[in-house]
C-alpha cells in the first residue's frame, strides 16, 4: 500500500487492487452497452461496415490466411493497389488475430475490444496523468469510450480503431516529460500503431490535439516559478522525437500510401469547398451535444458528439474549481479547440487552415474534431466528479458553489433551446429534427438528479461523498445506455443479410467459371425496387426482427442483388468500378471514366452507379472488359398487361452517320418465341408536317423456317406523333398466324426527315395473353442473361481481358494519349516515352494472333501470346500502376500505358510468354526501414534510462 494525491491535494491508500477492479468494470460495462453485438449472433448490415469494410476485410482475411500479403485488388477500379490503401488496414497489428474470423464476426470483435480498450486507456490517462480517484476516472473512461461520439462511429470501424488510441497517447506524451523517458518509445510505438489502423484524419486530429496539450503544458509550467526553459523544451522535443520515430515504424504502410496519394484523384489536396464538406451545422448543437431518445431517425452520426448531460454538468465545477491545474485548463482549451474547428465551413479560420496549413485540405468532414471535445469533457467530467467527492477547502464560498449548479444548468438549458433550430437542416441532415416531448422530459430529470445530488454533495458530509458521488456515475452510466439505444451499434439484422447469394451474384458466379479470369461487369441501377421474395423476407425474418432491423436486410439484400460496391470484392466477382471515400480511386480511373460521364456526375468516390443514368458508349465499356451490365426495371413499361424493356433506347435516322443513331436496329428475345403480335414502344422527334398514315418505317420479321422475313409497314398515326420521352407510344403490329420469332428489325425509310426513338419490344402470342420482352441491339451483342429483381445483359462484343493490337497508335504523354482516346473511343493509343521498336509492321489488325491468360493471380499474371506478325502489342484491360513489371520469355520488357487506364508490352513475331508481376518497391523500403526501427524500438525498452525529475503535477509514488 502506498500513498499518493488525488486531484484534490487530499492523500488516499491505494493499492493495485482498486485499479484492476476498476478496469474489470469497465470491460463489463463495454459487454454490456455492445450486449447485441457480444450475445447474438446479429451483425451490423448497413452504412460502410456493410458495403465497404465487410468486403475489404473478407478478402484481406483470406489472402493473409493463405500466407500472403494482399498487395493487389484485382476486383475493384480494374485493379489497385490494397495494402496501399490504409483504410483496409493490413498491417494494423491488433487485425491480425482477426484473420481467422469470418467478416461480420471479426468486425464486431474489433468494435467491441477497441471501445475496451480505448476506456481503459482514458481510465489509466485520468488516474495517472490527471490524478484522479478511482470513481472520477471510471466515470472519465465511461464518458469518453461511451459516449456518443465514439460509438457513433462504429460504422467507421478504422476511425473507431484509430480513437482508440488517443487517450493512451496522451498519457504516454506526460509519463515521457514526467521523468520516465523511456515512455517517449512508447508514444511512437502508439502513433505508429494508430497510423497503421488506417483513419488519417484521426491521426491528424490526435497529433494536432497532443501538440496543442504539449504546447499548453509547456507554456504554463506545474510550479509557479516555472522550469528552466532547457526542461521546458523537453516537452516538445519529447514528442517531435516520438513523432519522427512513429513515422519509422509505420514506413511499411506509409511509403505505398504516399505513392498512391501522388497518383490520388485527390494528389493535389481537397478543393475548399469539398475540405468544408460535413461541417458541424450551428443549428445542430443542440441536437449534436445532448444525448437523443427518439424513437425515429437518429441524427446522422457525423454530428454526434454528446457526453451526457451528467458529463455536461460535472464539467463545468471540473474546470471551475481546478481553474489553476494546467492540466483542467488545458482540457478547457481541448474542449473549445475542438468545437472551434468542427464549425469548419461556418469558421471563417478554418478556410485560412484549409489554404494555407498542409493537412487540413486533406481531408473532408471537420465535424470530426468533435473527438477533441468529447476527450477533454470526459476528462473535465471526471475532475469535476473527483473534485465534489472530495474534502472540499472552507474557501469555496456559497457563491462559487452556486455558480456550479446555475452555469451548468444555464448550459444545458441553452442547448436544449438550441436543438429546437435543428429542422432548419433538415432538407440536407438526416435526423435533424426537434427534440420529441419525451426528450424533454428526459434531459429535464437528468438535470433536476445531477444538480440535486451535486447540492447533496455540497452540503452533506462524509455519506454525500460516499454515495453522491457513486450516484452521480450511476445516473451517467445509464443515461449513456439509454441514449446509446438508437445508435448503429443496437441497430442490428440477421447474418444472412451479409452471407446469403442473391440471384444476380449466382449468375455472374456461374458465367465465370472456368474463365481465368472472368469478365467484368457494370452496374447501373438504384435500390429503388422491391425484392422479389419480399414477402417470403418479411415471413421469414419479421417475427425475430424489429422493424428497423428488417428494413436494413432487405436494402442490404437490394445492394447484393446489384452487387453495389465493394461487396463484388467479397464474392471475387470483377467489376469496372468501386467505392472509396480516401485516396482511391486513383486519378486515372477518374479521368477515363469523365470520358463518358456528364462533368457534374463524376464523383471522387468512384460509384459509377449512382452516377450513371444510361448504359454509356459501348465502345467504352469494350475496352473495360466488361461483359456483364446490371440494371433494374423500375423505369421499365407494363402496357396492358404486357412487359417492356426499355434499357436500351435506339434512335433512328435515314442515312445518319452519327455513331449514336442508325436507320435500323435489332429487337432479339433469349430464346425463338412463338407470337402473334409485335408491340412497339416508341416516339418521334422532328417529324413534323408528315400526313395522316404516312409510313415512315417497315418492321420485318424473322421467323424459323423461313428464308426471308415477314414485313409490315410501319405507319404514322395519332398516337405515335403524339408521343413523347415521358409517355412514348406503344404500337402493335399484328401478323396472319402465329410464328416462331427469332428477331425483328425495325427500320426507317431512307427519305424520312425525323428521328423515330424505339424504347422497347415484345413478342405478344395474344391468343394465350403469353409475352417476352427484347433486347434491342445490332448484332445481337446485347443479349438478357438473367430478368428477375434485377436484369442482367451479357455484351457479347467486349474485348477479352488480355488481346493483341495491331500497329496501334503511339503517343509521346499521357495528355496527348487522352486527347486522341476523348477523340476516338475504343481505339487502342499507347503511350511509350523512350525508345520504341523498329517500324516494321507486316501485322494483320484482323487476325493480330493469340493472347490466352494461363494464370491469374492478384499480383501475378501471366499469358501465352501467338503473335502474327510484326507491330504487335498486347493489351491487358487491367489497370496501369508503378510496380507492375513483365518479362517476354523471361526477359525484362516495359510495361506501357494504353488506352488512358490499361497496360501493353510490346511483344514480337512467334510464340511467347508474357509475365506480369506486382511488386510494391515502397513498400519494400517501407517494410525494411520498419524493421529497423522495431529492432531499434525493442532494444530502447529493454536498455535502462536514467531517471529525470518528475514534474510537481504528478503523484510521488506509483500506485
Amino acid at each position: 500500500m502506498s500513498s499518493h494525491a488525488t486531484a484534490s491535494g487530499q492523500p488516499v491508500e491505494s493499492t493495485v487492487w482498486p485499479d484492476l477492479v476498476a478496469v474489470l468494470a469497465l470491460v463489463g460495462l463495454g459487454i454490456a452497452f455492445f450486449w447485441k453485438m457480444t450475445f447474438t449472433g446479429l451483425i451490423l448490415p448497413r452504412g460502410d461496415t456493410f458495403a465497404y469494410f465487410y468486403p475489404y476485410w473478407d478478402y484481406r482475411n483470406a489472402i493473409m490466411r493463405a500466407g500472403r500479403l494482399p498487395l493487389w485488388n484485382p476486383y475493384l477500379f480494374m485493379g489497385v493497389p490494397l495494402l496501399a490503401n490504409s483504410q483496409a488496414g493490413v498491417l494494423y497489428p491488433l487485425n491480425w488475430p482477426l484473420i481467422g474470423l469470418d467478416a461480420p464476426v471479426a468486425v464486431k470483435a474489433a468494435i467491441i475490444s477497441h471501445i475496451v480498450w480505448a476506456a481503459v486507456g482514458m481510465y489509466v490517462f485520468a488516474r495517472r496523468t490527471l490524478s484522479l480517484r478511482v470513481l472520477g476516472a471510471i466515470l472519465a473512461a465511461a464518458v469518453f469510450a461511451l459516449g456518443g461520439y465514439l460509438t457513433a462511429q462504429v460504422e467507421h470501424v478504422n476511425q473507431l480503431q484509430g480513437l482508440a488510441w488517443l487517450p493512451w497517447l496522451f498519457w504516454f506524451w506526460s509519463e515521457a516529460t514526467a521523468g520516465r523517458p523511456r515512455m517517449v518509445l512508447w508514444l511512437a510505438i502508439g502513433m505508429a500503431t494508430q497510423l497503421l489502423a488506417g483513419h488519417t484524419q484521426s491521426a491528424f486530429i490526435s497529433g494536432i490535439g497532443l501538440g496543442a496539450w504539449a504546447v499548453w503544458q509547456t507554456i504554463f509550467p506545474a510550479s509557479a516559478g516555472g522550469a528552466n526553459w532547457k526542461a521546458r523544451g523537453w516537452p516538445l522535443l519529447a514528442l517531435a522525437l516520438a513523432a519522427l520515430f512513429a513515422l519509422g515504424l509505420a514506413a511499411a504502410q506509409i511509403l505505398p500510401t504516399l505513392e498512391l496519394t501522388r497518383l490520388s484523384n485527390r494528389s493535389g489536396g481537397l478543393t475548399a469547398l469539398e475540405a468544408v464538406s460535413f461541417s458541424f451545422r450551428p443549428f445542430l448543437i443542440g441536437r449534436g451535444l445532448l444525448p437523443s431518445y427518439t424513437d425515429g431517425e437518429p441524427l446522422f452520426s457525423e454530428y454526434v458528439a454528446y457526453g451526457g448531460i451528467v458529463a455536461l454538468v460535472l464539467a463545468w465545477p471540473g474546470a471551475f474549481l481546478r481553474w489553476r491545474d494546467r492540466r483542467t485548463t488545458g482540457l478547457v482549451m481541448l474542449a473549445g479547440l475542438g468545437l472551434f474547428l468542427a464549425l469548419g465551413a461556418y469558421n471563417p479560420f478554418y478556410w485560412v487552415l484549409v489554404r494555407l496549413v498542409p493537412g487540413f485540405d486533406l481531408f473532408r468532414a471537420p465535424a470530426r474534431w468533435l473527438a477533441l471535445w468529447g476527450f477533454a469533457l470526459a476528462g473535465l467530467a471526471g475532475i469535476g466528479l473527483d473534485a465534489l467527492a472530495s474534502r472540499l477547502p472552507r474557501s469555496v464560498t456559497r457563491g462559487r458553489r452556486l455558480a456550479t449548479t446555475a452555469g451548468p444548468a444555464a448550459l444545458v438549458i441553452a442547448l436544449a433551446a438550441l436543438s429546437f433550430l435543428a429542422p432548419l437542416e433538415a432538407a440536407d441532415v438526416p435526423g435533424a429534427t426537434r427534440p420529441q416531448a419525451v426528450e424533454l422530459i428526459v434531459w429535464a430529470v437528468t438535470l433536476l438528479l445531477t444538480l440535486g445530488l451535486i447540492v447533496w454533495l455540497w452540503q452533506g458530509g462524509e455519506t454525500a461523498r460516499r454515495f453522491g458521488a457513486s450516484a452521480l456515475a450511476a445516473l451517467a452510466v445509464i443515461e449513456l445506455f439509454l441514449a446509446g439505444q438508437g445508435l448503429p451499434y443496437n441497430d442490428l439484422s440477421a447474418p444472412a443479410a451479409w452471407h446469403s447469394q442473391r440471384p444476380a451474384i449466382s449468375t455472374l458466379l456461374a458465367a465465370g467459371e472456368g474463365e481465368t479470369p472472368p469478365a467484368r461487369f457494370l452496374s447501373i441501377s438504384d435500390i429503388l425496387f422491391d425484392p422479389g421474395d419480399l414477402r417470403e423476407i418479411e415471413a421469414l425474418y419479421g417475427p425475430y426482427l424489429d422493424e428497423d432491423a428488417l428494413f436494413d436486410y432487405i436494402v442490404a439484400t437490394k445492394q447484393k442483388e446489384i452487387l453495389a460496391p465493394n461487396l463484388p470484392l467479397a464474392w471475387r466477382i470483377p467489376a469496372m468500378d468501386g467505392f472509396d471515400g480516401g485516396i482511391l480511386p486513383t486519378r486515372e480511373y477518374i479521368r477515363f471514366t469523365a470520358l463518358f460521364l456528364d462533368e457534374e456526375a463524376v464523383s471522387p468516390d468512384g460509384r459509377l452507379r449512382e452516377n450513371l443514368d444510361d448504359v454509356p458508349d459501348l465502345r467504352w465499356l469494350q475496352l473495360a472488359n466488361v461483359r456483364w451490365i446490371i440494371t433494374d426495371k423500375v423505369f421499365d413499361a407494363w402496357i396492358d398487361g404486357i412487359y417492356y424493356d426499355l434499357q436500351f433506347p435506339a434512335r433512328l435516322q435515314a442515312g445518319s452517320t452519327d455513331p449514336a443513331t442508325s436507320s435500323s436496329i435489332g429487337a432479339y428475345p433469349l430464346r425463338p418465341f412463338e407470337a402473334t403480335t409485335v408491340g412497339i414502344v416508341a416516339h418521334l422527334e422532328g417529324a413534323e408536317g408528315l400526313p395522316e398514315d404516312a409510313q415512315i418505317g417497315s418492321v420485318a420479321v424473322f421467323y424459323e423456317g423461313a428464308d426471308l422475313p415477314l414485313v409490315q409497314p410501319l405507319l404514322l398515326n395519332g398516337d405515335l406523333s403524339g408521343g413523347t420521352v415521358e409517355r412514348p407510344t406503344r404500337l402493335l403490329v399484328r401478323w396472319p398466324q402465329a410464328i416462331r420469332i427469332e428477331r425483328v428489325a425495325v427500320s426507317v425509310r431512307d427519305d424520312f426527315p425525323g428521328t423515330l426513338v424505339v424504347r422497347g419490344v415484345s413478342l405478344i402470342d395474344e391468343r394465350s395473353g403469353a409475352f417476352v420482352p427484347t433486347s434491342l441491339s445490332h448484332g445481337n451483342v446485347i443479349r438478357l442473361a438473367l430478368s428477375g429483381d434485377v436484369k442482367i445483359y451479357e455484351y457479347t462484343g467486349t474485348l477479352p481481358r488480355a488481346y493483341l493490337v495491331c500497329d496501334p497508335e503511339i503517343v509521346a504523354d499521357e495528355d496527348e494519349m487522352w486527347e486522341r482516346l476523348a477523340g476516338a473511343p475504343g481505339e487502342a493509343v499507347i503511350v511509350q516515352k523512350g525508345s520504341r521498336p523498329p517500324a516494321l509492321s507486316d501485322c494483320s489488325p484482323e487476325e493480330p494472333g493469340e493472347a490466352t491468360i494461363t494464370l491469374y493471380e492478384p499480383e501475378r499474371v501471366v499469358v501465352s501470346v501467338e503473335a502474327e506478325g510484326e507491330g504487335l502489342y498486347l493489351i491487358l484491360s487491367d489497370a496501369w500502376y508503378p510496380g507492375w513489371e513483365a518479362t517476354v520469355d523471361g526477359q525484362h520488357a516495359e510495361v506501357l500505358r494504353a488506352s488512358g487506364l490499361f497496360r501493353a508490352v510490346h511483344v514480337p513475331e512467334g510464340s511467347h510468354e508474357v509475365t506480369f508481376t506486382y511488386r510494391s518497391r515502397p513498400f519494400e523500403t517501407g517494410a525494411a526501414i520498419s524493421g529497423v526501427c522495431v529492432l531499434g524500438a525493442l532494444a530502447g525498452l529493454l536498455i535502462r534510462w536514467p531517471a529525470r525529475r518528475r514534474s510537481a503535477d504528478r503523484p510521488t509514488t506509483p500506485r
